[in-house]
């Protein structure tokens, strides 16, 4: 929904190459609510706030990262689908206005 994404010389961009694409007003809005990165990041960064030393160079923190998404992964992903089921269904029912 970023708004260069939507900007004429992209969309006149899109259309010449005879490129299909969706219009602003016919795109999905953003719904966090169910987004199931959205919780992912946020069970990471939670995990990642509990840790004692702050790394100092990006490699350490990028096996640093690496190992609590996986853990992250294993033990949250049947729960992150879970809720996003319950949140689209009343989506699916009533629009995004119904969460």
């Amino acid at each position: 929904m970023a708004p260069s994404h939507y900007a004429s010389k992209a969309t006149e961009y899109l259309k010449e190459q005879n490129i299909n694409f969706v219009l602003k007003n016919g795109n999905v809005p953003n719904v966090p609510q169910v987004e199931g990165i959205e919780t992912f990041w946020a069970l990471c960064k939670s995990e990642y706030a509990k840790l004692k030393t702050v790394q100092k160079t990006i490699i350490g923190f990028w096996r640093v990262w690496t190992r609590i998404s996986t853990e992250v992964a294993k033990t949250s992903e049947k729960a992150v689908m879970q809720k996003n089921l319950r949140n689209l269904r009343p989506i699916g029912w009533g629009g995004v206005k119904s969460l």
